[in-house]
């Protein structure tokens, strides 16, 4: 591969350049992402987007901000305090490859080994890795995976869990080992007995492994890159049967047990101690991934359960992050409460199929308590307090959503749950914690009543539950708040396994012999430093630039201009008229203020209803310069170039290397750096 040189900048005279690997002719020519709206970076937005990742990959946030991540111009990019990078994929089968086709510095993400930083000992000496130590597995696959959705944002930021927010001590959501990595646990009918094996799976790989070893009917789907393909388990099925823990037998039941937030490293310290026995007898009894379970990125609930369910990255099911901004309508849905958290069913995506679904298309549907004979036909299918919960016959969400106060948890009728369950949570720390602790050990005693009673009521109103989702709410919440080594959240696993164990107990032992049981996480949980309070909104609020950000998702709000009628030629007279529009939702901004510059001269004016402003002018210099600006946006720019046809630009077109300050660090000091700043001109450089 030829080494070409990309020279970004002068500082103290010298001309700053860095070899580039040169990808080979054509390479650049990515797959581009086939549902593309408004995610990743236009050009009205990539000048705001460069002052951004300026900052925030300057020494000032480098200590908080592991990277920044975007798309644009067809190419994925990855922006680091050392160096970026800009890939793209290509199709490969069923899946992708991966192809840099432009480096400065360092690759962000060069390490993306799966059996580092996954044991104990290594967490212990190095709690908060900084973003040289740390590892980014499956990089590649899950930063594509989150962009392919027009819900994603402008600009993601990868934070370090050294960014205390000044409430909690335990956090996720990172692209980094110790939040991504979850817990995948197999055991029962048509699993081998393998023990802790070296090797890592995917969340999305935990549903098309449950429905192989249901027998599940195949299909005919889409597969991770969108290829239409023949023996799949789901509609869009991303992920893969994990063959190697497989008898080749099947299993007549199934139960997936996700405990939210659990940490493998966390978790194992507890059965070596003797403190989790159901989670031991499962493990002696069955296969756990030893490098985890590797989460959709951003590692965090609603975008990783969904995933678990659909076997779908979260750019294809919909649900992207436990918030997200809709452009269309300009409002930012957080869902991530414990009384939003059934409306997640709203914004998944029809076009995916969760495992609820291909069960009854394989066995079909449950026809109800209704019908003469609810036990006739049909298989029966069961989840709790499960947010991706389309297509159960029973669910504790559904009760949620359907109740005359919905989320009001009190309303899943007392019928619906076992009466012989005994409560495992201690109500000291409930009283302590009440918010965490408190209120979520009460909901996965719902859960996990719920369930008891199906297996109480099989038989009598409809048929043994053939695949059942049991959500569990802790540790996670508990974790948040004391960390994840905290004692109320030690105390939080202790319970869960008292739980699941009485689960297990109600469960008739012919139908214990027959089935599958899925132990997993949706995602890690890391420790925060409470040492380093910083808030990544101040870039914002500096930069003066508008935005809506949550959860380290960044959704610029721009302008956008157009030149609508007439053709600006230097030295004659031109009539032009201007439209300018919401850059989100593409309606037309009235009371706008525009100016029309040339050389000296410079015309004002103001866009009317339709978002329209004329001028007359005969240019007189070789650039044409259009502005539009309003309170709560940013400014749209359009230059047009008159020395010749080149016709209309606007900044922010070119390479991301319009903006290397990021770079730069990788090719002098942060001292030399930071005294050079104010003389470097960033200039486009392709």
């Amino acid at each position: 591969m030829r080494l070409k040189r990309m020279c970004v900048g002068v500082v103290f005279g010298l001309v700053l350049c860095s070899p580039v690997a040169a990808a080979p002719a054509g390479a650049e020519s990515g797959v581009p992402i086939a549902n593309l709206k408004d995610q990743g970076l236009n050009q009205f937005e990539a000048p705001y987007a460069d002052k951004l990742i300026a900052a925030y990959t300057s020494p000032e946030w480098r200590d908080v901000i592991d990277m920044v991540m975007t798309y644009r111009n067809g190419a994925y990019e990855v922006w680091g305090g050392s160096g970026h990078i800009r890939f793209v994929r290509q199709r490969q089968g069923g899946g992708w490859s991966y192809r840099i086709v432009e480096q400065l510095g360092t690759n962000p993400i060069a390490d993306q080994r799966v059996d580092r930083l996954a044991t104990s000992a290594e967490e212990t000496a190095l709690p908060i890795p900084t973003a040289a130590q740390n590892t980014w597995p499956n990089a590649y696959e899950r930063i594509v995976g989150l962009f392919d959705h027009p819900r994603a944002p402008d600009l993601a930021i990868v934070r370090n869990t050294a960014n205390y927010d000044g409430s909690e001590l335990g956090n996720h959501g990172s692209l980094g080992a110790y939040q991504s990595r979850a817990i995948l646990l197999a055991a029962g009918a048509g699993v081998k007995k393998l023990g802790i094996i070296n090797k890592s799976a995917r969340v999305v790989d935990v549903a098309p492994t449950a429905l192989n070893l249901l027998g599940t009917a195949t299909r005919e789907g889409k597969t991770l890159n969108g290829s239409t393909a023949t023996g799949l388990y789901l509609a869009r099925q991303d992920g893969k049967v994990l063959a190697d823990i497989l008898d080749g037998t099947t299993a007549e039941y199934v139960l997936i047990n996700l405990w939210d937030g659990a940490q493998p490293t966390v978790l194992m310290d507890l059965v070596a101690k003797g403190e989790l026995p159901t989670i031991k007898s499962l493990l002696d009894d069955g296969t756990m991934y030893g490098y985890g379970s590797i989460s959709v990125f951003p590692s965090v609930t609603l975008a990783n359960h969904p995933s678990t369910v659909f076997g779908s990255y979260n750019g294809h099911h919909g649900s992207i992050s436990n918030s997200f901004y809709e452009r269309e309508t300009k409002t930012l849905v957080a869902i991530n409460s414990i009384n939003e958290w059934y409306r997640t069913a709203n914004y998944l995506e029809k076009d995916n199929e969760t495992v609820f679904e291909a069960v009854h298309r394989s066995f079909g549907d449950w026809r109800g308590p209704d019908n003469t004979d609810p036990l006739a036909e049909g298989a029966y299918t069961v989840a709790t307090n499960e947010p991706a919960d389309r297509g159960a016959d029973f669910s504790t969400f559904q009760y949620l959503r359907t109740s005359l106060q919905p989320g009001n948890p009190a309303d899943i009728p007392p019928d619906a749950l076992d009466p012989t369950y005994l409560p495992c949570w201690d109500p000291a720390i409930a009283l302590s914690y009440p918010d965490s602790y408190g209120l979520e050990s009460q909901l996965d005693d719902i859960s996990a009543r719920a369930v008891m009673q199906a297996w109480n009521t099989a038989g009598v109103t409809h048929p043994a539950p053939k695949l059942v989702f049991m959500n569990f709410t802790q540790p996670d919440g508990t974790s948040h708040v004391v960390g994840p080594r905290g004692p109320e959240a030690l105390r939080a696993y202790r319970d869960n396994d008292c739980r699941l164990r009485q689960v297990l107990a109600k469960i008739p032992a012919e139908a214990r012999a027959k089935m599958a049981i899925f132990f997993v996480s949706d995602h890690g949980m890391g420790p925060m430093d409470k040492s380093n309070p910083r808030n990544t909104d101040d870039v914002l609020a500096k930069e003066r630039i508008q935005a809506v950000e949550d959860g380290g998702f960044i959704y610029l709000l721009n302008l956008r201009a157009q030149l609508t009628s007439g053709t600006p030629t230097k030295g004659a007279a031109s009539t032009l008229v201007y439209t300018v529009t919401d850059d989100d939702t593409g309606k037309p901004v009235s009371g706008a203020e525009a100016t029309l510059t040339s050389g000296e001269q410079r015309l004002e004016g103001t866009t009317d209803a339709d978002g329209k402003v004329t001028f007359s002018i005969t240019p007189s210099a070789n650039e044409l310069v259009f502005e539009a600006s309003d309170s709560g946006f940013n400014a749209a720019r359009l230059t047009h170039d008159l020395s010749s046809a080149k016709g209309a630009r606007t900044p922010g077109t070119g390479s991301p290397a319009s903006l290397v300050l990021a770079g730069l660090a990788a090719l002098v000091s942060s001292a030399g750096m930071r005294r050079a700043r104010a003389r470097i001109q960033h200039r486009n450089t392709r």
